[in-house]
Formats: C-alpha cells, sequence, structure tokens
C-alpha cells in the first residue's frame, strides 16, 4: 500500500513540472535544443536616418531626385580644372618694342629703326601732337613734319610756383623742328632725322627809338639731341636707355669748296647723303621731293612770310624780292660719288648749272652747315 501511494507520488511530482514548462517556464536544456528563427535579410527593416537622408518629402519624380542629389562635402570634392567659361582671361602679351638705334656721324645724329617709315611716321605724329607741338607741316606720307614757332620757355625749377614763373619769363629765343622719315638701306627699316631752326630775339637802336626783331641763330644740336631721345621713348625704349644712347656730339669732316661744287672728303653716299639733308632742314629751303637712288635732293625756298616776319634763315642775304607771298625757287641738290669722297652741286629746277645768284648763295651756306 506504501509502495503504491509512492509511485502515485512521483508521477505527480513529474506531471506537475511538465506543466509548468507549458506555462511559461524555459528550462535552460530546452533553450539550448530550440534557437530562435532569424529574420530574413530582405525583410531587415531600415534604421532611420542614413539611408534616408535627401528623400525629398512628399511625392516624388525621379527628375526631382536627381536634380537635388546631395552635392559633396567641400573637403571632399577633388578640384576641376576650369572650363574655358570660366577660367580667368588671358593678360594681353606686352608690346614687342621696336627696334630703334641711334647712330652718328660727327654731329649728325640719326635713328636707324626696324620698322617701315609709314609706322614709324605714325609713331612720331602721334609723339610731336602728345608734347602740344603744333604742326605747320603734317604730311605722314611723305614723312615730313615741321613744328610752328614756339618760344623757349626759361627753365626755373618743377614746382607749381616756378613753372608759372617760368610761361612769364621771356627767353628771348625762338625754336622749331623738322622731322624727317625716310626709307633705310635694309629693306622694312627706316632713318629719322631731326633738325633745329632758331631765332633770337636782337635790340635794334633807330632814330624813332629802340625797337626789336628776331635774327637767325645757329642750330642747337642738343635740342636736336633731346627730341630724337624723346622720339626713342615712343619707339620703345626707355627714357634711360634713350638718354645713354644720345650722348655727345663729335666733330665732323669739312666740306673743301671747288668752283661750283663741295667735297666731302671721305665720306661715302651715304653719310653724304645725310649730312647734306639735314643741312637742308636747317634751312629756309623745303624739302619738296627726294631720290636717295639717284642723290637727289629738290628743293625750293618758301621765301614767304615766315622769312619777311621773322627773319631770313640764311641771315638775310638769300633774298627773292619784296613780296611776302609764296615765292617757289626750285633747285636740285646733287650728290656723286668722286675721287676722295662725295661731291655736292646745286642745279637748276632741269638738271643744270645755274647761273643764278640763288644757287651759289645755297652753296655757300651747305659750306658752313658741313663744316
Amino acid at each position: 500500500m506504501k509502495l503504491f501511494s509512492f509511485s502515485v507520488l512521483v508521477l505527480l511530482l513529474v506531471a506537475g513540472s511538465t506543466a509548468c514548462s507549458l506555462v511559461g517556464g524555459k528550462p535552460e536544456s530546452a533553450a539550448k535544443i530550440r534557437e530562435p528563427l532569424e529574420v530574413p535579410p530582405d525583410l531587415a527593416r531600415p534604421q532611420s536616418g542614413d539611408l534616408a537622408t535627401g528623400v525629398p518629402s512628399g511625392t516624388a519624380v525621379y527628375s526631382t531626385y536627381t536634380s537635388k542629389t546631395p552635392e559633396t562635402s567641400t573637403s571632399d570634392k577633388t578640384p576641376e580644372s576650369p572650363t574655358p567659361e570660366s577660367a580667368a582671361p588671358t593678360a594681353p602679351a606686352p608690346e614687342t618694342k621696336t627696334g630703334v638705334k641711334l647712330q652718328r656721324d660727327g654731329q649728325l645724329r640719326w635713328l636707324e629703326v626696324q620698322a617701315t617709315p609709314n609706322q614709324v611716321a605714325t609713331r612720331v605724329r602721334r609723339y610731336l601732337l602728345s608734347q602740344n607741338m603744333k604742326l605747320t607741316v603734317d604730311d605722314s606720307k611723305s614723312g615730313i613734319f615741321e613744328t610752328e614757332w614756339e618760344e623757349r620757355k626759361a627753365n626755373l625749377g618743377g614746382n607749381a610756383f616756378t613753372r608759372l614763373l617760368s610761361s612769364m619769363q621771356s627767353t628771348g629765343l625762338r625754336d622749331k623742328y623738322r622731322i624727317r622719315i625716310e626709307a633705310g638701306r635694309v629693306a622694312g627699316t627706316s632713318e629719322v632725322y631731326v633738325s633745329h631752326q632758331g631765332l633770337e630775339e636782337v635790340v635794334l637802336n633807330s632814330t624813332s627809338g629802340p625797337s626789336t626783331t628776331w635774327q637767325p641763330r645757329a642750330a642747337d644740336v642738343e635740342a636736336e639731341a633731346q627730341l630724337l631721345s624723346g622720339i626713342m621713348t615712343t619707339l620703345g625704349l626707355s627714357e634711360q636707355e634713350a638718354q645713354g644712347q644720345v650722348g655727345k656730339a663729335v666733330a665732323a669732316t669739312g666740306a673743301v669748296k671747288a668752283k661750283d661744287s663741295l667735297l666731302l672728303p671721305q665720306q661715302d653716299l651715304d653719310q653724304a647723303w645725310r649730312r647734306v639733308g639735314q643741312a637742308l632742314d636747317r634751312s629756309n629751303f623745303v624739302i619738296e621731293d627726294r631720290d636717295r637712288h639717284l642723290g637727289i635732293y629738290y628743293v625750293y625756298d618758301r621765301g614767304n612770310a615766315d622769312a619777311a616776319k621773322q627773319g631770313s634763315l640764311f641771315g638775310g642775304w638769300l633774298k627773292f624780292g619784296e613780296n611776302t607771298d609764296l615765292i617757289e625757287d626750285r633747285l636740285q641738290v646733287v650728290l656723286k660719288v668722286a675721287e676722295g669722297g662725295t661731291s655736292v652741286k646745286v642745279l637748276n629746277v632741269k638738271g643744270e648749272r645755274t647761273e643764278s645768284k640763288n644757287g651759289e648763295q645755297l652753296l655757300d651756306y651747305l659750306q658752313k652747315q658741313l663744316q
């Protein structure tokens, strides 16, 4: 009987433990046998935040996403090469200097320029006008410019007060310049010549009382050099470079006069051409035309009111009557290679020996200028 009761008790204990596991208990051994099922990857819920960044709220279409793609942070960007539209404009190349060199032969100075006469004439004209020089002859085509007579101003200093005093004080001197540009001996080059003419005011005593008049004075070679220096700067040189090239003039071989001609000893045709041309530019004669190949200057004397009012640049001994209108006495100045140098003759307009007094006086003038 006791054995039966014990068996029943054991069965009841076993049944109670089983019932507890069914109600919610989870014995350790059972946990090891049954692992929980894993959720498949395709069904995993995305976490909020990162993957939804940049997704616009509300209804959207594909174009909305492509147009509003979030930009990469500045620190992550790789610098891109500028496109032609965004690239900074290229600075213009600096102007190339015109090849310019100062040449000299005694007191004569001239420029050799690596440019055509038309190109040089344009730049020279621009420079003259920039210096407030008024032109009475303005011929870029022939390469000849001539300034008006201008009274030389006193140089008393650089400040405003001394400049005012300078403008009020008369120096009794007047200047004008001729600039001649012609083709060089080498193709594509030019030569530039500057000549000065000067007047000075002198006092005359007469029965009616003292008066003044203007008389010619010698050409100022240093004034020519200063204008040449300025022209060199407009052709590309710095002021310091131009001043360094100008330097000082030196003596040249003087002309020897024969019966009806001059001889420039040890001067070839090119040297004589330059010196005679400048002598004519310093005179009251105007170079109307020239033929360098034949060695001929075609000239005429202006003999106009300029000479009558200001005084003849030949010192008063080259006169053509009392008429103050334009009087043209055309002559030819002919240069030829001769034994020992170059000969210079003055002929009439037909190229024949002239018997006129004017031709003889012009030859005398050239001799004085070519000393």
